[in-house]
């Protein structure tokens, strides 16, 4: 392969865009509407950012065998993504949520409180992924490098 750099850079980026188009046929599907707003979301199922790690790593590992320091790096970065995705940012949503839940309350309660607070922390509500979404990423990735390294 000529442009190996291109591959991959490629391979990867379409897996992310596929991630996410699928997050919106599967909202679809499920809402029976179209909530485009999806596409730029995080957090859902599939896992992009997984998607894409796992494209990138299988793409190493095609190229260069699995031996390489490439698909080494690769797998590492993979893995840290991954478990971030798991842990880190889907407790800071859950956290997120509370701090929602907590708001509303001290609202209802009859406390004054600047409601331009609750939009900042809409935003931030669903974030990080359940093990499941990553695993929805994880294959969305594998399929698209083999795709991508077939044909290019």
């Amino acid at each position: 392969m000529s442009n190996a750099g291109g591959f991959v850079l490629v391979a990867s980026f379409m897996s992310m865009f596929l991630a996410q188009f699928a997050k919106v046929v599967l909202v679809r599907i499920r809402q029976k509407s179209w909530q485009w707003h999806q596409f730029t979301n995080s957090g859902g199922m599939p896992s992009s950012h997984s998607s894409l790690m796992t494209t990138l790593t299988v793409c190493m590992w095609l190229l260069f065998g699995w031996k390489s320091p490439w698909f080494a790096i690769a797998f590492v970065s993979s893995v840290v993504v991954m478990y971030d995705a798991i842990g880190v940012r889907r407790q800071a949503g859950e956290q997120a949520m509370i701090l929602d839940e907590l708001m509303s309350q001290i609202h209802n309660a009859g406390v004054e409180i600047d409601l331009s607070v609750f939009d900042r922390f809409r935003h931030w509500k669903r974030q990080g992924h359940t093990p499941r979404e990553v695993a929805g990423g994880i294959i969305v990735g594998i399929v698209v490098a083999f795709i991508a390294y077939k044909f290019f």
